[in-house]
């Protein structure tokens, strides 16, 4: 009897080594941080100040985050534009308290703002934290460095006095949630970790997992790794453990392998969840959870687009990320409902136009099974026209229209990466976008098209594909000086494939005659054509080995009949993206 019960013990002992996050007590805290933030629109010289403003202040209203100034505020012509929808923008302070205890100041603590537009400046207790120029770029304020017991305060300066920034409506101010996180000093890191599925069958798949984790030097030595995989239901389908060695910032790579998988599909868009659990001996020092899916895709220049090994046709439209007179901070909701309408109609792709979307679209792209191509640039070095009065009047000038291209040397890589970085686990995603019609800054590029003799007109008839005269008159136009688009594309490309080499990098082009041969395309894996259905045969015939996604077009019969005809019999075109309003797509995404 004795050794019965020891062998209970041991038994018991032993399978408590191998923890999940769902069978313990939380070990990290994600808090809520949405609420009675403090607002007001107007600069405050004063406000990163613990006590830098007057208590009980009627100029600062009590909001609710997400929230965006620019949706409240009247239409005008005085400081707005026709770009960003007759909207004001100008200058936003937010200010929220919250307490920490002596304990607390033990954690590892962070701030997490899905989204600031734009130009935030962060303060922790008055001590400058960090900022971020873009508006669409999330990111994490470490808050360990400047917290005290007690009373603590976070104040967020945002600056959109250039109210004609971008050529779409934008919001102003904190327009997406906010997290507080508490962990312990030894963590899993921010977005720190990376799933794949390599090797994807209806019998098995393999899973390789990257987990990034920040060991203290002081660690004890009985530091392990755990990761639970849970299908739908919660059950654990598969699981791993390994012994950490090392200390400071580690990547421990993780192979697991599932019996029979539910694969992610359009029609069945099943997924799992990772639970990784760092732990000391039998006690969880952190615990994340991850959703995820099974799939394969692949992209022939001949045959199209492949998802799970069956050949795909892309039915797609644009989206941005605002919700017309709800403004930029859209409820989780009105993604869904609008998803909804857009599948009811047979979309089941979406280009995430042109920037970095809310991470609660990416989930309801998971979990209702649409495609997604995820962007990041609408502009690089050189700005595109901005419009006053009317759309195309192009007459914007001045500080107005200062934007995002005064930090792109700085923030690029920084703001890439950390797209990649949060959206690796996300089925949907399928493709990497780093711009959008970047060619029409560069004159030079529509300077080099080759037309026929007569023929001067795209819409009359399409430029000539003759590579060796076009290259000959881009390097006349362009000069002695290296094409700056090709080599910035050629950079940004290599950011993504540093970070993730299983989804390819396209960028959507206006000039793809000339860019093939300028090398901008050497840096995609995938070639975008917007709106140059004419060009789609003769840009294969000439180079077979890309292939071509209509990745923005007019909403008429013609473009979709181009991408069905090239996707269907001959599939070298796996589909396009519609630009345009869904009432105007319904008859044409069914065909």
């Amino acid at each position: 009897m004795k050794t019965l019960i020891l062998l209970v013990a041991l038994s018991f002992l032993s399978m408590s080594y191998t923890v999940t996050a769902s069978s313990n007590a939380q070990v990290r805290h994600v808090y809520d941080f949405n609420f009675d933030w403090k607002f007001h629109l107007g600069d405050v010289e004063s406000a990163f100040l613990p006590n830098g403003i007057t208590p009980n202040n009627p100029a600062w209203k009590t909001v609710r985050v997400p929230h965006d100034w620019s949706a409240y505020l009247p239409y005008t012509q005085t400081k707005s534009a026709s770009s960003t929808g007759f909207k004001a923008g100008g200058i936003g302070w937010y200010r929220k308290q919250f307490k920490l205890s002596q304990d607390e100041l033990n954690k590892v603590i962070w701030l997490e703002f899905d989204g600031i537009y734009n130009n935030s400046q962060i303060w922790i207790n008055g001590h400058f934290a960090g900022q971020r120029p873009s508006g669409y770029s999330s990111f994490a304020i470490n808050v360990s460095e400047h917290a005290v017991a007690g009373e603590n305060l976070v104040a967020v300066r945002v600056d959109r006095t250039a109210y004609n920034d971008a050529r779409w409506y934008t919001g102003s101010g904190i327009y997406r949630d906010v997290r507080l996180v508490k962990t312990n000093a030894n963590h899993i890191a921010h977005w720190g970790v990376q799933i794949l599925t390599p090797d994807v069958s209806d019998k098995k798949a393999k899973l390789a997992i990257n987990t990034q984790l920040n060991i203290s030097p002081a660690s004890s030595s009985n530091l392990y790794l755990d990761i639970n995989i849970l299908d739908n239901a919660g059950k654990v389908v598969a699981k791993s453990s390994q012994r950490i060695k090392g200390k400071g910032r580690l990547a421990i790579d993780s192979e697991i392998s599932i019996k029979r998988p539910l694969l992610w599909t359009l029609q069945s868009a099943n997924l799992y969840s990772a639970e990784v659990v760092l732990r000391e001996n039998r006690y969880p020092l952190d615990n994340t959870q991850h959703t995820f899916g099974i799939r394969s895709i692949n992209f022939d220049p001949n045959k199209g687009f492949f998802l799970n090994g069956v050949q795909t046709k892309i039915k797609g439209v644009n989206l941005h990320h605002d919700a017309g007179v709800v403004g930029a901070a859209v409820p989780k909701e009105i993604w869904r409902y609008r998803l909804q309408k857009l599948q009811s109609i047979g979309v089941n792709a979406i280009r995430l136009s042109h920037n970095p979307h809310s991470p609660d679209l990416l989930d309801l792209a998971d979990e209702m099974g649409l495609l997604v191509m995820a962007e990041m640039f609408d502009d690089w070095l050189k700005p595109k026209d901005k419009s006053v009065v009317f759309l195309s009047d192009n007459a914007g000038k001045g500080d107005a229209v200062k934007s995002y291209t005064e930090h792109f040397s700085e923030w690029a890589e920084t703001d890439l990466s950390d797209l990649v970085r949060r959206d690796f686990n996300h089925p949907s995603v399928i493709m990497w976008s780093i711009g959008n019609e970047i060619e029409w800054t560069y004159p030079y590029y529509q300077k080099s098209l080759v037309y026929a003799p007569g023929d001067s007109d795209y819409h009359k008839a399409p430029p000539l594909y003759l590579p060796q005269e076009i290259k000959e008159k881009f390097n006349k136009n362009k000069g002695s000086e290296p094409d700056q688009l090709a080599l910035t594309a050629q950079f940004l490309a290599k950011v993504i494939k540093k970070i993730d080499t299983s989804r390819p990098v396209t960028s959507g082009l206006v000039i793809p005659s000339v860019s093939y041969v300028s090398g901008y395309t050497d840096a995609l894996d995938v070639v975008g054509f917007n709106y140059r259905r004419k060009e789609y045969d003769i840009a294969h015939q000439t180079y077979p080995n890309k292939p071509i996604i209509g990745s923005e077009n007019w909403g008429t019969w013609p473009e979709w009949q181009a991408a069905l005809e090239r996707s269907l019999f001959r599939a070298f075109l796996f589909g396009q993206v519609l630009h345009t309003k869904v009432k105007r797509a319904r008859g044409l995404v069914k065909a």
